[in-house]
């Protein structure tokens, strides 16, 4: 008798995307997630006030970003090595205690430390709860099924520093309330974590339920391995995101002291705008390329990517400025994850772990780099210097995607030609 007579629901469940563990793991990025927004803006302001240094509050956020760096390719491996669940476990209750350690952060030296451990926790859990969604995830709907991982911490993004800054505003005791709050939330991804069942699953009847099981046929397509924990067939399309994730810190870390430099005033409504539209970006994206392939996302977003930092290197008044906020917002959540999927894609299965941190990996060093290097040129050179020089490096990225993806494609048209 054939199989799929035999198990009729086959197909239904490697095509189901809204599964239980799937919500859950929703459910943790975003909890773990948000504690990271709350701190975006007022753990500086914590740290100043501990200090009275501004170098000090700047720091903040560069451990963070360093810590969770270091994290990723090692997270990779153990991933990899050992279980997408139980990682993101150990990663989640790390970044509570650390969040809830902020209480104590009375010293310096402590807070720093807390800040180390919250950098090292976030970097596990976001690795390994990436690579349970990739593995959970039908290959079919992958672009789909990341760009909804987002989708609440977008929503994160987009509440979590309006409500910490109020909240330490409006209260003498807003900090302690704003950790015990973010510790709760981490408490609740822990949960969340615990109640993922699907290696369990796995073990009874892997190739039926998910698809990350490969035949010999396919494995031998690939070429598995790393390199100091960055997964091979994944460095050239990271090379790819590196570019963009530095043109894009442009824009992430240096618009609003940039409207500052023009006397646009408040442009909050530029990161609203940019937030709506990574929403909807989310939300459609990823089905667009499940059905068309990559190229139907990657090739115009890029595009429209550098020709918003060009406009950005030429506006006058803030009304456009927040207009412009919508396309920038809208290119970054189609590249981001589609950039993911590709990543993901091209290295086997039983090293997904290693690829979904090379990713991470290549994403923060886009954008911490970015941030220090255009910062820098800023000093010398004026911020009109910046845009006009940060437009051409998503031409570029897209130069490179063509090039590593599409060469056999373009020799054999050359081949025609000839």
């Amino acid at each position: 008798m054939d199989d799929k007579c035999q198990n009729p629901s086959n197909t239904q469940r490697k095509t189901k995307l809204w599964g239980k563990d799937f919500i859950l793991i929703m459910l943790a990025t975003a909890c773990v997630g948000a504690g990271n927004f709350f701190f975006m803006t007022t753990l500086p302001i914590y740290a100043q006030r501990l200090t009275g240094s501004t170098t000090i509050a700047g720091l903040m956020t560069a451990i963070l970003t360093i810590s969770a760096l270091i994290a990723r390719p090692i997270s990779g491996i153990l991933v990899d090595k050992y279980s997408r669940v139980k990682i993101a476990i150990i990663g989640a209750s790390i970044v509570c205690i650390s969040i809830l350690g902020y209480n104590f952060g009375y010293i310096l030296v402590v807070l720093i430390l807390f800040r180390i451990l919250h950098g090292l926790g976030f970097g596990m859990h976001s690795t390994a709860t990436l690579t349970a969604a990739t593995d959970i995830v039908p290959a079919s709907r992958r672009m789909e099924g990341i760009g909804y991982l987002g989708l609440f911490n977008i929503i994160t993004m987009a509440l979590g520093p309006a409500f910490a800054l109020y909240l330490i505003s409006a209260r003498e005791d807003g900090f302690s309330i704003l950790f015990l709050i973010a510790g709760a939330l981490a408490l609740v991804a822990v949960i969340a974590n615990f109640n993922v069942t699907y290696e369990k699953n796995l073990q009874n009847n892997k190739s039926e339920v998910y698809d990350i099981n490969i035949n010999k046929e396919e494995k031998g397509k690939h070429k598995s391995g790393t390199i100091l924990g960055f997964e091979k067939t994944g460095l050239k399309m990271a090379l790819v995101l590196f570019i963009y994730a530095f043109a894009q810190s442009t824009i992430n870390t240096h618009i609003a002291v940039y409207a500052q430099s023009k006397g646009l005033g408040n442009i909050g409504l530029f990161f609203t705008m940019g937030a709506a539209a990574m929403f909807i970006g989310r939300l459609f994206g990823g089905r667009i390329g499940d059905r068309f392939g990559p190229d139907v996302i990657l090739i115009p977003a890029l595009l429209v990517a550098s020709f918003n930092i060009f406009i950005i290197g030429h506006i006058d008044s803030t009304f456009a400025l927040v207009l412009v906020g919508f396309p920038s917002g809208l290119v970054q959540s189609l590249i981001i994850p589609t950039m993911n999927v590709i990543i993901v894609n091209n290295a086997p299965p039983e090293v997904h772990g290693s690829a979904n941190g090379t990713f991470y990996a290549a994403l923060d060093m886009g954008l911490g780099s970015g941030a220090l290097f255009w910062g820098f040129i800023a000093d010398m050179a004026g911020y009109s210097r910046v845009y006009a020089t940060a437009l051409f490096l998503p031409l570029l990225a897209l130069l490179l995607y063509l090039f590593f993806e599409k060469r056999q494609f373009i020799k054999a048209w050359i081949g025609n030609r000839g």
